[in-house]
């Protein structure tokens, strides 16, 4: 499952199938549609789905269109990085991203011909020299969808005269009450029911916490920046004003797929500074182990 943190941990991620399935309008061959966030969540999930689907399977009537994706994950992985700060925006690495693009583009007109080549596909040819002009790409990612929230307020303002003033003044009064109090750029927290430690007096514990990686809660499987390694989370404690997730180390039995892994929950304790983690992309259980997408 996804971390709790995500789109893809409520409807969000079937609501994708939902619309293509269950509307009759529908075309067949548009594909999947959802927005950027909901596309980005699924992808690692496609992408293990489909390396798991073709193990062993080299030489086939599929081979052709399995490397056209593939080339593509490797465009987008390479890109990500960029646009996290991953990877250095550096003349060398603009350069690998514009192979990609154009492996992409062979591997796709061979597998499909060229009509399959939208015009969506051209312009992702700039982004290699967007990154070199600028040292960043510019998109409308982080403001996905923002745009309800004017239209939400515009919807209830009446008087005319003082139109734009008005919904200006209530977005910008709505889009700071959210910072405050519905996103994870407040003070870490726990929450839900918290009970305190007998044998720690002062300190807290709950099953659940919020904090700037997003919610974070029991079962949870999250890394260390530092490359301590990968846990599951037990629970979140509140110790000298400080927070921490309480974990079980887990030992690495080895790739599953070339962008997955298997592990085992072991009984080394640990507790880990909250600043300090990130959240698996997803992982599911087989039998007393996890396979764990990053």
């Amino acid at each position: 499952r996804p971390p709790r943190s995500t789109p893809l941990y409520s409807s969000a991620a079937s609501d994708v199938y939902k619309r293509q399935t269950n509307d009759e309008d529908v075309d067949e061959d548009a594909g999947l549609k959802g927005s950027a966030s909901e596309s980005l969540g699924l992808y690692s999930l496609l992408r293990h789905f489909v390396e798991l689907l073709f193990i062993g399977r080299a030489d086939d009537e599929l081979a052709a269109p399995r490397a056209s994706f593939f080339a593509l994950c490797d465009f987008i992985d390479l890109l990500l990085d960029l646009k996290k700060g991953i990877a250095a925006c550096t003349d060398e690495v603009c350069d690998r991203l514009e192979d990609k693009y154009w492996e992409f583009r062979r591997l796709t007109q061979e597998a499909y011909g060229q009509d399959h080549l939208i015009p969506k596909t051209f312009l992702n040819h700039e982004l290699p020299n967007q990154f070199r002009a600028k040292g960043r790409v510019f998109d409308a990612f982080i403001c996905e969808r923002i745009h309800l929230r004017v239209k939400m307020v515009a919807e209830r303002i009446d008087h005319t005269r003082t139109f734009e003033m008005s919904t200006l003044i209530r977005t910008t009064r709505a889009q700071l009450y959210a910072i405050n109090h519905e996103s994870a750029m407040t003070t870490n927290n726990l929450e839900g029911r918290k009970t305190s430690a007998a044998s720690q007096p002062g300190c807290e514990i709950a099953n659940q916490a919020r904090c700037a990686i997003g919610a974070l809660g029991k079962g949870d499987i999250i890394f260390r920046g530092d490359d301590a390694g990968v846990a599951q989370c037990l629970f979140q404690e509140r110790a000298s004003g400080s927070l921490f997730a309480c974990v079980a180390r887990c030992g690495d039995l080895g790739a599953v797929t070339p962008h997955s892994v298997r592990l085992r929950v072991t009984p080394r304790l640990e507790a880990w500074p909250m600043e300090s983690i990130f959240l698996a992309n997803s992982w599911y259980p087989d039998g007393a182990e996890f396979v764990v997408i990053p």
